[in-house]
This record gives C-alpha cells, structure tokens and sequence, in this order.
C-alpha cells in the first residue's frame, strides 16, 4: 500500500485563507474603529449644553431728555439668570421671600442670589449682568430703561428645560420682575414672557428715596440709601428692612402712590412691566 505523507508547509489554498482571514479581521477593526469615533462625535453633540439668547424689555413709560441716554421712568435691574430643573422656583407667590431675592429687590444687588443658584445642586449655569468682576466700572450695562432692552446668553445642561431670572425695579422699595421657572423653548422656536411689577414684602413701600437705592447719571433717587453700605455700589439690606419687616410676602406691587418722594405721574405704572423673549441659538 503506498502511503502518502502531509507536508508541514502549509497549500496555496491555506495560504490564500489566511491572507482573507487577515484581510477580513483589518476590515472589522477599521469598521468598529469608525463606528466608535461616530458614536463619541453623536454623544459629544448630545452631552453638549444648549444656549440661549434672552432679551428683556422695559415695558414702562418715560419721557425722553435732551441729552441723556436713559428716559425717565422705572428702570429694570441688574439681573440675574439661571437654568436649572424643576426642583427649582425663586419665590412662592403668598410666602416670606428668601434674603437674597429681598436684598435684589431692594437693592438691585443680584450676586447673592447668584451664589445661592449656583450652589444649589439643580441650578446648571448662572449668569448675572454685569458680572462682579465689572462693578463698578459697568455698572450700568445691567441697566435697562424705560423703552429699552438688554439681550445676554446662557446655557443649559441636558436635562435642564427650565430657566428663572429676577431684577430690580427701581425707584422701588422692594420691587422686582421675575421669570420664575417657565419652560426653555423647544426646538428653534422663540418662547416670550411677561413679567408684571411683583413686590418682595421685605421693606415697606413708603416711597422715601432715603430707602431707595439710586443711580449715578439716571433720574430718580440719588445713589446712596440706608440699605447701602460704605463700599457702594455693593448694598446690605437694611436691617429694618428685611425680610418681615414689609408685608412680610411676596406679592403683586400697587405701584407708586405718591405718598413718599416720587411722583406716580413719572413713577407708577400698568402690568406687564417687562417682556422676555428666550430663544435657542445652539443645540
């Protein structure tokens, strides 16, 4: 019987297997290669955050004066922004305000309310205009008068479709506007808000400009009150004017009744007193 013995090197045929086989596992790492960059650039774009143009109007009257760049009547600010979940309302209408929300309204100082936004776990971004680092220098490019606007940006985390804001109406004891949780809009639309005058109940309205912070260059009160401290423009709430020391709750402002040093035919006003358009300007 003849025998017949198998080589040890390996047949064209093994040898062209192999060069497929080598072929096919290149292919399947170059594919999941591919694949994963795509999945990383898809999660990038998810992950990122939203951001958001808002602009505030000044919807009260005033009256134009030659030679100055702000009408009289109310002017609104300075603000402060954030986005957040909804775990998270700035005041409840009918219930004692917080002291940082009374110290903007009585004040127009809005970075204490800023740091407590931003140390709360569902607040995302916060922005406050102008930023602490441009006081007092800017000061009033927080400032929107009578007939004006004021647009800034913010972003918003994923997860996050809800966005607050409050400023200072002034001459005020302790007015302000608000947004206070509404939605963040959907998709390119463009959502608007009204914000009528609320009041923060932590000073009584006796309409006394010695209460009543001013601005530098802006009719109405003088700068300088007794809820405002050496380092002005940086006020402290008015220890007799805090928080209870008012009607003691956040309500609806009745405006300006000329019982202290401003006159309602300058100084009062009809809700809304602001107008808020947010829209998305990236995804």
């Amino acid at each position: 019987m003849k025998k017949i013995f198998l080589e040890n090197s390996p047949s064209s045929d093994c040898l062209d297997c192999s060069s497929h086989l080598s072929l096919s596992k290149k292919m399947a790492l170059q594919l999941c290669l591919s694949l994963l960059i795509l999945f990383a650039v898809i999660n990038s774009a998810i992950a990122s955050d939203r951001l958001y143009e808002v602009t505030i109007y000044n919807l009260t009257h005033g009256s134009q004066f030659e030679g100055e760049d702000c009408r009289e009547g109310q002017i609104l600010g300075l603000f402060v922004y954030a986005t957040h979940n909804s775990r998270v309302k700035l005041f409840e209408l009918g219930e004692t305000v917080s002291p940082e929300l009374a110290l903007e309204s009585e004040s127009g100082f809005p970075y204490a309310l800023a740091d407590s936004l931003a140390a709360n776990p569902n607040v995302g971004a916060t922005v406050t205009v102008p930023n602490i680092e441009n006081i007092p220098e800017q000061l009033l490019d927080g400032v929107i008068c009578a007939g004006g606007k004021l647009t800034t940006t913010i972003s918003a985390r994923r997860g996050h479709k809800f966005i607050s804001l409050a400023g200072m109406i002034a001459p005020t004891n302790d007015g302000f506007v608000a947004l206070n949780r509404v939605r963040l809009p959907k998709g390119r639309r463009t959502s608007v808000y009204f914000s009528p005058a609320y009041d923060s109940g932590s000073e009584l309205n006796d309409e006394k400009c010695e209460n009543i912070p001013g601005l530098p260059g802006i009719r109405g009160c003088l700068p300088g009150d007794l809820n405002t401290d050496p380092n002005f423009p940086f006020p402290d709430p008015n220890p007799e004017g805090g928080p209870g020391a008012g009607e003691g709750y956040v309500h609806l402002h009745s405006g300006i009744h000329g019982i202290g040093d401003l006159e309602p035919s300058v100084w009062d006003w009809n809700n809304p007193v602001a107008k808020i358009t947010i829209r998305r300007i990236r995804r």
